[in-house]
Order: C-alpha cells, then structure tokens, then sequence
C-alpha cells in the first residue's frame, strides 16, 4: 500500500512538469524565426538546457515528496544524487 502510494507522489509531480516529448513554444518560436542549422542549434541547446531544468525541479520535487512520507528507498537514492 505505501509503495503505491510513492508511485502516486512521483506520478502527481512528475505528471505537473512539461512533457519531455512536447518541445516548449519557445523552441517552436526560436525554429520559426531562424533558418540556418547554426541558428537551429542554438535553438536546440536552449530547449535542452529548459528541458534539464524542469527535469532536475520535478526530481527535487519528487525526492522531498519520497523523503516526507518516509519511502525507504530514499537512502538509496540519496548516494545517486551526490
């Protein structure tokens, strides 16, 4: 019972975060409004940089999540995000 109840704190604060796969409209708008592969790259490294951090702010959300209910497994995580 109180796995699954980790699974739901991870699903809710997982599932508030931007979709890895949906690049943001900043992308879409940086790729209309150029048209050279260089300009595109820069594009792509500034989605790639939002995407890392909207990864890191969900992990950080979901970790405290885990640590405040008491989830075992957080002292396993705890030597992987070191």
């Amino acid at each position: 019972m109180r796995f699954a109840v980790y699974v739901a704190v991870a699903w809710a604060v997982l599932g508030t975060t931007q979709s890895a796969a949906a690049p943001s409209v900043y992308f879409d708008r940086c790729i209309d409004a150029h048209t050279t592969n260089s300009d595109w790259a820069v594009c792509s490294n500034q989605e790639i940089a939002r995407q890392e951090a909207d990864l890191a702010a969900a992990w950080k959300a979901a970790y405290a999540a885990m640590k405040r209910l008491g989830c075992p497994a957080v002292h396993d995580l705890a030597d992987h995000t070191a």
